[in-house]
């Protein structure tokens, strides 16, 4: 399946996200890397500025984003359900409440809440957006537990900073075993599809073996999408599977487009090259970053 390229504390690894387990011998270094670093790194002079002088603080802000509408708003996500939107200059002083969940988040743990947001490349005629979150009890389709829930919402065109809550299209929900590893990236690819990442559940040590289990969802890149539907007779599950997910045909979840994730936090579509860069949450001494060069992202699966 994927090859994942892995960097972690600027010492390399290997990571494969394909149907045999990795059974590497010894770390794997990535050249030019190695640690300590072949060459010091130069150190240059920095200070902080505060982009935004005038705004109130934000509270546990996780994500910033802007809107593929040309208007140059900025989007900050806080992890307790709101999402607020602002004019991108220094001088602002105001700022408008785009998105209002914090009744239907649950928040109540570091690792849970809000955690992502990302505009549909087509907003600026269908005004539609996704957010990704974590609910509990009867917000999950189980009624007990926690979940991810990945939602659509639109905004009315009369009101393009405030958000209609109750526009809200289940599109995709998964079981969260524990409260931490929830990943909660969101962003559109080069290939006009939707890509989420999920972390492995949860606890430590991935207990379950979700990272490497074809058939979860779990510490998983996701690949969906949004637009079609193959699943029309479950409400809460609304995309259709790109053709090119290594189990779109089956004998696997057909959601996922690589494995073997702990905790992806974020990534990154390099918006020149199209390469996929993952920031992959680490446990006790590593850090992960993971890259996939757009030739090997766009290849078709090996089966």
């Amino acid at each position: 399946m994927r090859v994942l390229a892995a960097v972690a504390l600027a010492l390399g690894l290997a990571a494969r996200a394909d149907a045999q387990s990795c059974n590497l011998p010894a770390r794997v270094p990535f050249a030019g890397h190695n640690f300590p670093l072949d060459n010091p790194p130069v150190t240059q002079a920095m200070s902080p500025v505060d982009a935004f002088p005038g705004l109130p603080a934000f509270t546990r802000p996780v994500f910033l984003t802007f809107a593929p509408d040309g208007t140059n708003r900025v989007f900050v996500v806080e992890q307790a359900g709101f999402v607020w939107v602002f004019e991108n200059r220094p001088d602002v002083t105001t700022r408008a409440l785009f998105l209002d969940i914090a009744g239907i988040v649950d928040d109540t743990t570091n690792e849970m809440g809000l955690l992502g947001l990302a505009f549909d490349p087509g907003f600026a005629t269908n005004h539609f957006f996704y957010v990704n979150y974590t609910a509990s009890g009867s917000g999950c389709a189980a009624g007990s537990g926690l979940c991810t829930r990945i939602v659509r919402y639109t905004v009315p065109a009369a009101t393009p900073n405030d958000a209609d809550e109750n526009s809200a299209t289940p599109v995709m929900e998964y079981v969260q075993p524990f409260d931490n590893h929830n990943g909660g990236m969101l962003a559109f690819g080069p290939d006009g599809y939707l890509w989420i990442s999920a972390g492995d559940g949860g606890s430590g040590g991935d207990p379950f073996g979700n990272g490497q289990n074809v058939n979860a969802v779990l510490g998983k890149l996701l690949r969906i999408d949004p637009l079609g539907d193959a699943f029309p007779a479950d409400s809460r599950r609304n995309y259709r599977i790109p053709a090119g997910n290594p189990y779109a045909g089956g004998g696997g979840a057909p959601e996922w487009w690589a494995r073997g994730l702990r905790n992806p936090w974020r990534f990154s579509f390099d918006r020149q090259s199209g390469d996929l860069y993952i920031g992959d949450v680490g446990q006790d001494a590593w850090e992960e970053v993971d890259f996939i060069s757009a030739a090997e992202r766009a290849a078709p699966p090996a089966g």
